[in-house]
């Protein structure tokens, strides 16, 4: 079965957006060449629209989600980045650190695939 032409940046894109997500949940930093390579294969401006609406609900729900006691062994199981409270002890001792990567991906990945599957 022939692959139709389109999908293949299509399966690099998400592929990119899959590892910054990853990354972002592992380290809490995406790599700038990560960041490249998905605006170069974003699908076009057509989706940015919903793209920032989705990317605000779903970063929205992953906070509430972090809020939660499981949200919070999630939490837990990742590394920090050094002293969140840059040496305050008073300031950052309940901060949460939300890794707004995993809800950018899913994101867009709900916003560029479905539409190339029809």
């Amino acid at each position: 079965m022939p692959v139709a032409p389109h999908l293949v940046p299509l399966a690099g894109f998400a592929g990119l957006m899959a590892t910054a997500a990853f990354e972002d949940f592992r380290r809490l930093v995406i790599p700038n060449g990560l960041t490249l390579g998905l605006c170069i294969l974003w699908p076009g401006p057509g989706g940015t629209l919903p793209l920032l609406v989705l990317t605000g609900l779903l970063g929205g729900l992953l906070c509430l989600l972090l809020l939660t006691p499981a949200g919070k062994l999630i939490a837990t199981a990742r590394p920090t980045l050094g002293d969140p409270s840059g040496g305050d002890p008073g300031r950052g001792a309940k901060r949460l650190v939300v890794p707004y990567g995993v809800a950018i991906a899913a994101a867009a990945l709900i916003v560029t695939i479905p539409p190339n599957f029809n």
